[in-house]
């Protein structure tokens, strides 16, 4: 609990590294290390905040552990009113959210190296559902002849297809069997006539891998033109 007039700390638990034989402790010193309020030092202040507003008030802040480590807190404060309601102290508590802030950070750094990939790729790159294309590469549209990913996506593999495979099964019929066999396999990879928007049909490889995005399981398709490998 701490003081919202003088910011001394009024009693706390072991954990913040309190200790009281120390003598009269400011909140800021003991979090931050510093001797003045945090909104002096260029960070957002709960006590100041709480006693401004009388609300409770959540905020991230680098508190330092005692052997000088920075660390990742989430502070948590409420006011403590008087008979009047002015607010007259603060309870404060923090979590340590360090471990989450870095997942974060590498979830972060792995969509980024992922997205690289994606747009680099020169091979049509697709993510879909049994249903439609919900995400596309640049490339992707430059293979198939599409000026947007609003023009692309929202379209079944088989509208990107002729009405029927060299095999002489339809299209529609063939595309649902190879993804429903991704689906369950992980991974499924297969020969495929593909028609652009202007009707030239070409041959290329598919590779279908399931994977999870959120609570829904999608696919992502890569699409390379073999064109030439048939020619020759």
């Amino acid at each position: 609990m701490i003081d919202a007039n003088d910011y001394s700390i009024q009693f706390a638990n072991a954990a913040t590294g309190f200790r009281e034989s120390e003598g009269i402790q400011k909140c800021y010193t003991l979090t931050h290390g510093i001797d003045r309020p945090c909104s002096e030092a260029g960070k957002t202040c709960p006590v100041e905040t709480v006693k401004k507003t009388k609300k409770p008030f959540m905020v991230e802040h680098i508190h330092y552990d005692n052997d000088g480590n920075a660390r990742y807190h989430e502070v948590h404060g409420y006011p403590v009113f008087d008979s009047e309601k002015n607010v007259v102290s603060i309870i404060e508590y923090y979590y340590d959210v360090t471990d989450r802030k870095r997942i974060e950070a590498e979830l972060q750094e792995n969509e980024r190296k992922f997205r690289t990939l994606y747009e680099s790729s020169s091979d049509a790159v697709m993510l879909l559902d049994q249903e439609r294309f919900s995400d596309c590469n640049d490339a992707t549209l430059k293979i198939f002849g599409y000026s947007s990913k609003e023009e692309f996506c929202g379209k079944h593999p088989s509208e990107l297809s002729p009405p029927k495979q060299p095999c002489g099964n339809d299209s529609m019929t063939l595309a649902s069997e190879h993804i429903e066999k991704a689906l369950e396999w992980g991974s499924h990879r297969f020969e495929w006539f593909h028609q652009k928007s202007d009707g030239t049909q070409f041959p290329c490889e598919v590779l279908l891998n399931a994977m999870e995005l959120g609570d829904k399981k999608v696919l992502q398709a890569v699409v390379r033109d073999i064109t030439e490998r048939k020619q020759n």
